[in-house]
């Protein structure tokens, strides 16, 4: 509770002094400069660099809440400030690297529905945090057990420098929105009605 509460006002204090966008979608492209990183964490799954990745995040800002506006408002109205997952993935493997996670060092822990349409979110923890155990179940439950944490906190490297295992544990239940804002329905690859 305590490092959600530390991460929780890192966050707001990197977005307290940003100017409100018209679509309320929060960004941390518009904050004070962030102090230098000692560590490096990015892309370990692919070839973009940081700059591209940060164009690409600005442009799915404008482009999202213009091509799908009813997901946006439904999406701010229920949980409001949310980022979209590209933008939150980023911020956070800035905090976690800030405080001395890297690829080299860290184990990714992903308890994420097992859902199709969850993809691009263990996609996202694997490209910023390579190796990734997956703890992920129907809804995102944890149901792994404490032997099953035992061995994924057990495959983390450990840090002969300081004597430690570090992971970065992502743990998201998850709801449906369609694009048209529908609470608990969304549109699947291939299949020409609503699902949920």
């Amino acid at each position: 509770r305590n490092q959600s509460n530390r991460t929780h006002n890192l966050k707001r204090s990197l977005l307290k002094n940003q100017p409100k966008s018209s679509l309320s979608l929060p960004s941390i492209f518009n904050t004070h400069r962030q102090q230098k990183r000692e560590f490096s964490n990015f892309f370990v799954m692919d070839e973009r660099t940081k700059e591209q990745t940060v164009a690409q995040i600005k442009q799915d800002q404008k482009e999202i809440p213009a091509k799908w506006p009813n997901f946006v408002n439904t999406v701010q109205t229920y949980f409001p400030g949310s980022m979209l997952m590209s933008e939150y993935f980023f911020l956070a493997n800035q905090v976690t690297t800030n405080l001395g996670f890297t690829d080299e060092n860290t184990m990714g822990m992903a308890a994420i529905c097992r859902d199709e349409i969850t993809e691009s979110a263990m996609e996202r923890i694997v490209h910023y945090w390579g190796k990734t155990f997956n703890c992920c179940s129907l809804a995102g439950f944890i149901t792994i057990g404490k032997t099953g944490l035992g061995a994924a906190t057990a495959h983390a490297p450990f840090c002969e420098e300081d004597g430690k295992r570090r992971f970065v544990f992502i743990a998201m239940p998850h709801i449906a929105i369609s694009r048209d804002g529908e609470v608990g329905k969304c549109q699947r690859e291939g299949i020409d009605h609503i699902s949920n």
